[in-house]
């Protein structure tokens, strides 16, 4: 599995679960070296930190738009899914429970996925305002 397989991959879900949902969405990959070097660890976590936060926006954002954006410099790839929704509270008493589920199990998660790989995983979203999923690891 390569990176330019897991972009595919990526996309290919994003459509899989956006589109029925009605949900549009833009994947921007610009600005990736094309030698990047990925472990399969580090594409494993990529790409299920991706699922999480895609999951989460299609179930419960009630957004009209999504983006995501990846891109990468000599030292980090960043990967940033945002969409238009209606945000959240990110700092809630944990765990609390929504029509019957536990909330929160999947943020933390992301987190634990993200140091996993050295990464840095921030949540940014306030009611009303949308939210922004930001992943920068470092990639040599």
């Amino acid at each position: 599995d390569s990176f330019s397989e897991m972009l595919a991959r990526m996309n290919q879900y994003a459509a899989q679960i956006l589109e029925p949902k009605r949900i549009d969405f833009k994947i921007d990959v610009a600005d990736v070296k094309e030698n990047i070097q990925l472990d399969s660890e580090q594409r494993r976590n990529i790409y299920l930190i991706f699922k999480e936060a895609l999951n989460n926006l299609a179930k419960y954002s009630e957004c009209t738009k999504a983006q995501i954006n990846i891109n990468s410099t000599s030292k980090n790839l960043s990967m940033t899914i945002s969409d238009n929704g209606k945000g959240f509270e990110t700092s809630p008493p944990a765990p609390f429970q929504r029509r019957g589920e536990m909330v929160g199990n999947g943020l933390k998660n992301m987190r634990r996925r993200a140091e996993n790989i050295q990464g840095n995983l921030k949540i940014i979203s306030a009611n009303g305002k949308g939210t922004a999923i930001e992943l920068q690891i470092p990639v040599t």
